[in-house]
C-alpha cells in the first residue's frame, strides 16, 4: 500500500460501523460523525491490513507522507480512533498496541460475521431506499381513503 489517498478508497465496514473515506464520515445506526483527514487516513491504513501490525514508521509513511511528526501527533490520532470504537462501534473493533512494534486493528469475530469487516473490498453500505410508489396509469383504480384494498 502506498500513501493513503482518501479519494480513492471505497466504503467499508468495521463491525457495526460503516466507514466512508471519501466523505470522511463514519456511521453506526442513526449516528454519524465526520473525521479529521488524518484520523481517517490512519483508520483506512489499519483497516487495509486487518490483523497485521503496522509500525509507527509505516503509519508515518502512509498517512503523513514521511514527514517528521512527534509521538503526540500519532498518539492523538490513535486516541480518537479508540474513542470512535467505544462510542460508535460498541467495541466491535479496536486498536491494539503491540509494545515496541506498532498497532493492529482487530474486529470482533461475531461482528465480522454479521457484516463484511475491515477489508476495503467489502461491499459498500447503500443508503436506505426511498419508498417506491406503484406506477399509476389512467386505468389504475385509486382506492378512496379509508376503503379496504383487495
Amino acid at each position: 500500500m502506498t500513501r493513503v489517498n482518501l479519494a480513492e478508497q471505497r466504503v467499508f465496514r468495521l463491525g457495526a460501523v460503516s466507514v466512508d473515506p471519501q466523505t470522511r464520515r463514519i456511521r453506526c445506526g442513526m449516528r454519524e460523525e465526520m473525521l479529521e483527514p488524518r484520523v481517517m487516513q490512519v483508520l483506512v491504513a489499519l483497516a487495509a491490513e486487518p490483523g497485521r501490525v503496522l509500525s509507527r514508521d509505516r503509519l508515518i509513511e502512509l498517512c503523513w507522507e514521511g514527514r517528521i511528526v512527534g509521538d503526540n501527533a500519532i498518539n492523538r490520532v490513535l486516541s480518537k480512533i479508540r474513542r470512535l470504537s467505544s462510542d460508535y462501534g460498541a467495541g466491535s473493533f479496536e486498536i491494539e498496541t503491540i509494545a515496541k512494534v506498532g498497532y493492529r486493528l482487530t474486529v470482533r469475530v461475531a461482528d465480522a460475521e454479521a457484516a463484511p469487516a475491515a477489508g476495503l473490498d467489502a461491499a459498500p453500505e447503500l443508503p436506505p431506499a426511498e419508498p417506491t410508489l406503484p406506477e399509476l396509469t389512467p386505468e389504475t383504480p385509486v382506492p378512496a381513503a379509508g376503503m379496504p384494498q383487495d
